[in-house]
């Protein structure tokens, strides 16, 4: 894996929804369906990616976030701000 990538720790639980279907489920550490990473994108300006992977009710799940330098400084602030309390 290239240094660019970031293995996360797998979230405690995942919500999502989709027009009128909810995604609701409990993450345990035993599930290896679930990944957590993040990786610096490569490219001519500063982009940080965050992915979920996941198989829920059999259907393989992806989700990604990408960030732009503003957006990587403001979530960096706010997990700041949510640290210190």
């Amino acid at each position: 894996m290239s240094d660019r990538y970031t293995e996360l720790p797998k979230p405690d639980f995942i919500y999502q929804q989709v027009g009128d279907v909810e995604i609701d489920m409990e993450v345990f550490d035993h599930d290896d369906s679930v990944s957590l990473r993040g990786q610096n994108v490569p490219g001519g300006k500063f982009g940080f990616e965050i992915a979920l992977s996941y198989s829920y009710i059999g259907y393989d799940c992806v989700q990604n976030i990408c960030l732009d330098r503003d957006g990587a400084e403001a979530l960096r602030d706010a997990l700041d701000e949510a640290l210190d309390q």
